[in-house]
């Protein structure tokens, strides 16, 4: 026996579907699945230290497994099992005959120790090769908080504005997965309704209803209403309501204007700091609404 063959699998070998290469990919049409490749690494690991503690008790022929030892190798069976259903590879019968065939052989009186090992490490080796068709994507730490955050708003705004909190979710996924223009463009899907509950907040009128109205229409109505006020009575209200409508109104202006217009007719690509900025600047623009008491409007 060399050196190598007294180590772990895992320590002297690389994994069959382990490749440095670079893959990119664009992943904006996926759907993700959180998995934690931690429990599969688990998993196969103790398969593999199950599997050389058979081989050794297999030394010893006609050696049987004792109830303890069927035990063991039943919960490993199902936990592999689960991770085969995670990972999609029960949609063959092939896959789940794996499993149950070797449940049901266990169970039997006189089931030896070289049988077990044998058909263990056909199922560790059916997961590892069935890898390879499998396409994992690693999120980095710095990022890996966009992805499904439910706390993108705080809990004023999140209540204020839900349908724009879960635009804001989706923006933070797309951030995550590295699709950045799809990031920026649900980040001002995000901020539709706010902007409306705005106009609706500074009773503006349009000459169309307000669903079909542009950014533009809206935008060019707040600014029109901000000058309107400055010829109104000097009070401390009006300063607190110029101040608060023209500084969201320029927000809303700068957001139109470098992210909105271009993202929606595809005139621009983004990289992944336009993304986190026009993420950043939607989810501060509709806290900072939510702090005036504005709420989505309802739908008759």
């Amino acid at each position: 026996m060399n050196a190598s063959e007294t180590l772990s699998p895992i320590q002297s070998r690389p994994w069959p579907w382990f490749d440095d290469t670079d893959r990119s990919t664009d992943l904006c049409s996926l759907a993700m699945i959180r998995y934690k490749v931690d429990e599969l690494f688990a998993c196969l690991r103790k398969s593999e230290e199950m599997e050389r503690d058979l081989e050794l008790k297999a030394t010893n022929l006609g050696r049987t497994l004792t109830d303890n030892e069927k035990q063991k190798l039943s919960d490993l069976l199902m936990a592999l099992l689960g991770e085969m259903s995670e990972l999609e590879l029960l949609k063959e019968v092939s896959g789940v005959g794996l499993i149950t065939g070797f449940e049901e052989r266990m169970q039997r009186p006189g089931y030896l120790a070289q049988t077990a090992h044998t058909e263990l490490q056909t199922r560790r080796e059916y997961i590892e090769e069935a890898l390879p068709s499998k396409q994992f994507m690693y999120i980095p730490e710095a990022k890996a908080k966009h992805y499904k955050n439910g706390s993108v708003l705080g809990k004023n705004a999140r209540e204020a504005f839900p349908v724009a909190c879960e635009e804001l979710i989706e923006a933070g996924n797309c951030y995550a997965a590295a699709c950045n223009d799809a990031c920026v463009f649900h980040a001002m899907r995000a901020l539709e309704s706010p902007l409306r509950s705005l106009a609706k907040a500074m009773k503006i009128k349009l000459s169309k209803h307000p669903d079909l109205a542009t950014w533009g229409d809206f935008n060019r109505r707040i600014a029109a209403k901000v000058d309107q006020l400055t010829n109104t009575k000097h009070t401390k209200k009006r300063d607190r309501e110029i101040k608060f409508y023209a500084e969201v109104g320029t927000q809303f202006r700068y957001l139109q204007f470098t992210y909105r217009d271009y993202v929606c007719h595809k005139r621009e690509n983004y990289s992944e700091d336009d993304a986190h900025d026009a993420l950043e600047h939607s989810c501060k623009l509709i806290e900072r609404l939510a702090t005036q008491g504005l709420k989505e409007i309802s739908k008759p």
